[in-house]
């Protein structure tokens, strides 16, 4: 009989009445499934998982992984941020 693995954690970050589930790419608010995809919540890892810390423009570049020329990348990374931002919005 073959042995179960047991899987490894997957850290869940909460972020006042957030949560981030890395793994499963899930945002929620208040228990509440945010929808969220994309750049915009790759961008949200990156900053979770350097809490405190000052993440560049160029960091987010190298982390994403994207080809584009850099105009392309302002344009899609502010596109993004506007995105992140808007999920993230007042939280009553």
């Amino acid at each position: 009989m073959a042995e179960e693995i047991p899987a490894l954690a997957s850290p869940i970050y909460r972020f006042g009445v957030f949560q981030a589930n890395l793994a499963a790419r899930e945002l929620r608010k208040h228990g509440v499934r945010i929808r969220l995809r994309g750049q915009p919540f790759c961008i949200l890892s990156i900053l979770l998982e350097k809490p405190g810390e000052v993440v560049t423009r160029e960091e987010v570049l190298q982390k994403l992984g994207t080809s584009d020329t850099f105009v392309d990348f302002e344009h899609s990374l502010n596109s993004a941020i506007k995105k992140l931002r808007a999920a993230l919005g007042p939280h009553h």
